[in-house]
């Protein structure tokens, strides 16, 4: 499993550093007009940041307060753990308000002290609702979550996909026209049945993680000829 995590780790730098290269190229427009102007010659015309249009990125933070409680046998912690991936979304804006869909897959390395691995990947389907003002995006967020578990530990449930909710929110900042980064706070509760002893297993924890996007729009509105 260590290994494995080094090589997401790797491939998650490799992807930012992809984006951030493509930011690179695209903070040249920053010095242009963004666009034509009215008919009146003189008038130039700078647009409005749109956050409309289909994004994918990436991002990695950690977990805090992992707790599993079993029935009849209390809370047991879980470790801070890594946690990263990547997303894909679509966004739609009406004036100040944006609302949207974003699907995230990643892994959890919460690996124990005595070398198991409980959990293989993490994802959600989530929708989202926000305020976009300036070049900035504050927005809540609420939807399905999945938990694998690993094979070390996926014996004892009936099944090895946990499915449960997860809500949360998140700030994101234009950096290009095309590039925003932000961070984001979500709270996951999953739960599960024991098959040996008929049991609810409820696991629950948070994750604060940081996001770059890319944007595959011109991140202006268009204006007006």
């Amino acid at each position: 499993m260590r290994d494995n995590v080094n090589a997401f780790k790797t491939a998650l730098l490799g992807a930012s550093f992809l984006i951030a290269a493509t930011a690179a190229a695209s903070a040249a427009d920053l010095g242009r007009g963004h666009g034509g102007s009215y008919k009146d010659e003189g008038s130039a015309y700078l647009p409005a940041i749109t956050w409309t249009g289909f994004y994918a990125g990436v991002h990695a933070g950690s977990t805090f307060g992992d707790t599993v409680e079993i029935d009849g046998e209390g809370d047991f912690d879980i470790d801070n753990a890594f946690v990263g991936g990547v997303q894909l979304g679509y966004n739609w804006q009406q004036g100040n308000v944006v609302y949207g869909l974003e699907g995230s897959i990643g892994l959890v390395n919460d690996e124990t002290e005595a070398g198991f691995d409980q959990t293989d990947y993490l994802a959600s389907i989530r929708g989202r609702l926000g305020y976009a003002f300036d070049k900035s995006l504050v927005y809540g967020t609420a939807g399905v979550a999945f938990l694998q578990y690993a094979d070390d530990v996926s014996a004892a449930f009936d099944d090895d996909l946990a499915v449960g909710f997860v809500v949360g929110g998140g700030w994101d900042y234009k950096l290009t026209d095309n590039v925003s980064f932000g961070v984001e706070g979500l709270y996951y509760n999953f739960s599960s049945d024991s098959v040996e002893e008929g049991v609810d297993i409820d696991r629950d924890f948070f994750t604060v993680q940081a996001r770059l996007n890319y944007h595959f729009n011109s991140g202006y509105e268009s204006p007006l000829k």
